[in-house]
């Protein structure tokens, strides 16, 4: 079954590569069009610790057995060292700005204000995508006893600016006695998907993240069904 996982950023976000620059310590990833990318292998990792965070609260809540028949545990989705997972996560393109007040407001007007950059402004176009959806953010650390910055400790790293809208295509395979468990399991993590990236406790990543299959929200049908278990106590 092919899905879109949607990230849209509430928050800036800090998702960038290990690797700087000449002008900042910690780059964002880029795709062929010079816009930024959420790399598929952290949307992965993301996805399989939000997959035990909804194991936790449903164990505490239901119970194993309960929780056993209707969610896949995170090894069986998305793999180990031994066995590969059912899940295949791609990189997650910028596809829209969430803000009424920007002139980029859809992937159309996107893919069109890209065009005429990269027509009008030649070598330049990159840096100007890059400017419009990025920002950059320093940091030091300061000595406790005098208050002072430290000698060599700045550093600075490109954030993703907050309303961004990315997609990442994801590929789920079926389980033998999967049970329609694997879907569930990844729409209700999505669900579970609030933050990414780093400086999390400093008011960084905060996203809201959704699993979709063609035009169906699979999180908010999965949701919707986890609620009529909560209200009657029983799998419909």
């Amino acid at each position: 079954m092919n899905c879109i996982l949607t990230v849209e950023l509430l928050s800036e976000a800090a998702v960038g590569m290990g690797s700087g620059s000449a002008e900042v310590d910690r780059e964002v990833p880029i795709d062929h069009r010079g816009l930024p990318v959420i790399a598929g292998r952290r949307l992965k990792g993301l996805l399989r610790e939000a997959t035990l965070e909804v194991w936790e609260a449903l164990l505490q809540a239901r119970g194993v057995a309960w929780t056993s028949e209707h969610l896949l545990s995170a090894d069986v989705l998305y793999g180990t060292a031994a066995r590969p997972g059912l899940v295949v996560v791609g990189s997650a393109q910028l596809v829209a700005v969430v803000d009424p007040n920007s002139r980029v407001s859809s992937v159309e007007s996107l893919d069109s204000w890209v065009t005429y950059l990269e027509h009008e402004g030649g070598t330049l176009w990159q840096r100007l995508a890059l400017d419009a959806f990025t920002s950059v953010r320093s940091q030091t650390a300061i000595d406790p006893e005098s208050g002072a910055a430290r000698d060599n400790t700045l550093r600075s790293t490109r954030v993703l600016r907050r309303n961004l809208r990315f997609q990442a295509p994801i590929t789920l395979s079926d389980d033998e006695g999967d049970d329609n468990r694997s879907e569930r399991t990844l729409a209700l993590a999505a669900a579970a998907l609030q933050r990414l990236g780093t400086s999390r406790n400093r008011g960084f990543g905060r996203a809201k993240a959704g699993l979709w299959k063609g035009r169906e929200n699979l999180t908010e049908r999965q949701l919707r069904w986890l609620d009529g278990v909560a209200r009657r106590g029983v799998a419909r």
